[in-house]
């Protein structure tokens, strides 16, 4: 979820210099051998611009749990994400905030 809501919060030129930027470092360095398969995909799919978009989300997450041992209980936590959307986004919010103003900071207090 926190991928689609950044992908909905960095916007234009912003974004594109974001996701410009990931997909260089995934592409200069390694995946974990159980996520070799899958970078290429993400990458040549454009996943990180398609996140802005709650269906493909929705699909990933569902997705992500095909992937695990036992049934899918990540495709089970879908219609909550649904129903929810708007206390994860508002949650979210101030948490990119927050973050946001760490990364910023000059890490001096008044």
């Amino acid at each position: 979820m926190w991928d689609h809501f950044i992908s909905r919060q960095q916007e234009g030129a912003d974004q594109h210099q974001l996701i410009d930027r990931c997909y260089r470092l995934l592409s200069a360095w390694p995946a974990p051998q159980r996520l070799a398969t899958m970078m290429p995909v993400l990458v040549e799919h454009d996943w990180l611009r398609r996140y802005a978009d709650f269906d493909f989300t929705c699909r990933a997450v569902a997705g992500i749990g095909q992937r695990l041992s036992g049934s899918n209980r990540l495709a089970e936590l879908v219609p909550w994400l649904r129903e929810d959307y708007t206390a994860l986004e508002a949650d979210f919010s101030v948490l990119w905030s927050e973050c946001r103003e760490a990364l910023t900071s000059d890490g001096k207090t008044s």
